[in-house]
């Protein structure tokens, strides 16, 4: 195909993705690959657009890419990761994919990792819609007269929406946060500016069941221009606790949604800084954008 490629004056420029998972926990970090096949792979001269598919939970693949880089320092290989196996649709579903593409986000080392792709993105209502079963993935669901999206899917739209290009420096980084490893997570964050620099958004993960105040001091913005914010969280007004296992049913689907400049997220302004009372388990996007003029 690569030779077709350059017949047609367009080499050097398809991406070739190995159709085997590479996760096998029998072999560990790296999966069937052997060193054999590594450096057969290398002798083909595709560098990083030879791309061994990584299928995890939702969240771990830039571990185990590093895990496989580092089992075969020598090649030049990429990494893709093709499917999150996380085994529920819920509210946390969808803190784990928050948290997870912001260290995506966060990651200045990851550019032999081409794409992270959430899995089976539609399914239809029930179906497999059992505790931790680990084909019950849709983050949309569907029925014959209607669709809708799932708590991880609005995290999927509101990262879209306020899409940004540049990466930036922010701290806490925050840890990755499995799907079924959430109880000690700390505050999580990643940023990005636009290309002109006029517009910058954060993305502040609490995956914690207590409510945290953030002090951000976003440079050229803070105390200056109050931001548009979107909050995500499964808080229902009735209990002390968010439901972790919350989900959007047909009857509601809209439960869990972003809620657009929600009082909950209590901002207050300073001179050089902004403070956000982030709610217990929820995903929070911030977007700042230079005043006019």
């Amino acid at each position: 195909m690569e030779r077709k490629a350059k017949e047609l004056g367009i080499g050097n420029t398809l991406h070739f993705i190995d159709p085997q998972d590479s996760t096998d926990p029998s072999q560990g970090s790296g999966g069937y690959l052997t060193p054999k096949d590594a450096a057969a792979i290398e002798q083909l001269g595709l560098g990083d657009r030879n791309l061994v598919d990584i299928h995890c939970d939702a969240g771990g693949a830039i571990g185990i890419a590093e895990s496989l880089f580092a089992k075969f320092p020598n090649a030049t290989m990429g990494a893709v990761n093709a499917e999150t196996n996380a085994g529920t649709h819920s509210m946390r579903r969808a803190l784990a994919e928050a948290a997870d593409i912001n260290g995506f986000f966060n990651c200045q080392h990851c550019g032999r990792i081409k794409l992270r792709a959430a899995s089976f993105c539609a399914g239809r209502e029930g179906h497999l819609w059992r505790p931790d079963y680990l084909l019950d993935q849709g983050i949309t669901t569907f029925l014959p007269n209607m669709s809708w999206l799932q708590p991880p899917g609005h995290v999927h739209a509101m990262i879209a929406q306020t899409w940004q290009p540049n990466g930036l420096e922010v701290t806490p980084r925050g840890a990755y946060m499995g799907s079924r490893d959430y109880d000690d997570a700390e505050i999580g964050a990643s940023a990005q500016a636009s290309a002109d620099g006029h517009t910058v958004v954060v993305r502040i993960t609490n995956a914690g069941f207590t409510e945290a105040n953030v002090t951000l001091r976003v440079e050229g913005f803070s105390g200056r221009t109050r931001p548009k914010t979107w909050l995500l969280e499964a808080y229902d007004g009735q209990h002390e606790f968010p439901d972790r296992e919350a989900v959007n049913p047909h009857t509601n689907p809209d439960a869990i949604s972003p809620k657009v400049n929600s009082s909950r997220l209590g901002f207050q302004t300073e001179l050089s800084a902004d403070r956000v009372h982030v709610p217990a388990f929820s995903y929070v996007v911030l977007e700042y954008r230079a005043s006019e003029g």
